[in-house]
């Protein structure tokens, strides 16, 4: 594992300066931004043109982009001069940022650029698909810098993950196998088969999809990678990942909490990547999703096996039946005939208590059901 202190020591000799002031450079300030509030994604109303005239004031302009600033003087941006839009414009500028950041959301998340899928068959996507000049053969890559660069913010050689055992590969996925968008409130698996393509370590990292920022939940920073202590691996070298707002039961320790209400992102980095990626020998699979229908099993594994090693521990009839995932559990009351799942928070069988004064009954996993 890296030596935090060494780490920080070697930050501290870096020295950051204006090309001009490179003769006296003067000194660089590091400021801590551990426990702080901040934000590293563009603001999607009128702020938005306000911070981009903001920024590019102090900027010179690139020969390449002159079109880009003859189309932000017609919207009243120009160097040196101040930017100061009457009710009018604030509104149409206020729509078009909002529009602007929808499409943006739609070219990431959605990528429609050629290669872009990485495992023929998933919906894993290559995050950073950008030249270092932003330029190919007969065209510049406006949606593919687009698309990196509404989730990242710079781009190396060594981000773009095409030299054996150099940098990192970024693999992203906001679907899950059926295609879905990824959720906070449901519950996901996914297993990453043994012998991973890497000289250095894995890693999975959740982010929230609206601020591209890291997921933050109750656990703390979402994402594990292999280098975790106590990292659960199974006997053929696979490792089992959960994802969800709470642990589904038969998870193991490999758990990564997610937050209702807040869609996420993925990426998986390969550090050092090792040939069998470059020449597809290895694969990663799409993450899964674990759900309750009706109170049956809809992805079995770890459910099961909790059904039924329940099963076989709770044998009087009169406390707690344990329900087969082929079944359809229904609650012991003469007017009721099926079950509704509400939340539908994770996977397992349904665990009806027999008692006809009881409206409710609760999954193994979680998922709260109703007598109807």
């Amino acid at each position: 594992a890296p030596d935090p202190v060494e780490a920080e020591a070697t930050l501290r000799k870096h020295r950051v300066y204006g090309w001009n002031q490179r003769a006296t450079p003067g000194e660089t300030k590091f400021i801590p931004v551990g426990g702080r509030d901040w934000a590293s994604w563009q603001p999607s109303d009128i702020r938005y043109f306000a911070q981009l005239k903001d920024i590019l004031d102090g900027e010179p302009m690139e020969t390449h982009n002159g079109y880009f600033y003859a189309m932000m003087r017609s919207l009243g941006m120009e160097p040196g001069k101040p930017f100061e839009p009457d009710a009018r414009r604030r509104k149409i500028l206020g729509d078009a940022a909002l529009t602007g950041e929808l499409m943006a959301r739609a070219n990431a998340f959605d990528k429609r650029f050629p290669g872009a899928t990485v495992f023929e068959g998933t919906h894993w996507e290559y995050a950073n698909m950008v030249e270092l000049d932003q330029q190919l053969p007969m065209f510049s890559q406006l949606d593919e810098r687009a698309s990196w660069f509404y989730e990242a913010i710079g781009n190396t050689s060594g981000m773009q993950g095409r030299i054996v055992g150099f940098g990192q590969v970024y693999l992203e996925t906001a679907r899950d196998k059926s295609g879905a968008w990824l959720d906070g409130a449901k519950s996901y698996r996914l297993r990453v088969p043994p012998n991973a393509p890497v000289k250095q370590f894995w890693s999975f990292t959740l982010y929230e999809n609206t601020t591209r920022a890291p997921l933050q939940s109750p656990q703390g920073a979402a994402d594990i990678s292999s280098r975790k202590k106590g990292l659960v691996v199974n006997a053929d070298g696979s490792v089992d990942l959960y994802f969800g707002p709470k642990k589904p039961a038969g998870a193991n320790t490999n758990f990564v909490q997610t937050v209702p209400g807040k869609g996420w992102f993925t990426y998986f980095r390969l550090y050092a990547p090792t040939e069998p990626y470059f020449k597809t020998e290895w694969a990663l699979p799409d993450i899964e999703e674990i759900r309750c229908s009706g109170g049956g099993l809809r992805s079995a594994g770890p459910c099961w096996r909790v059904w039924a090693a329940q099963r076989s521990r709770r044998t009087s009839p009169s406390t707690t039946a344990r329900t087969p995932p082929s079944s359809r559990p229904s609650c012991n009351r003469p007017t009721s005939t099926s079950i509704s799942s509400e939340g539908s928070r994770a996977g397992c069988s349904a665990s009806i208590t027999r008692n006809r004064s009881a409206p409710r009954a609760t999954t193994a996993c979680g998922c709260a059901c109703r007598c109807r």
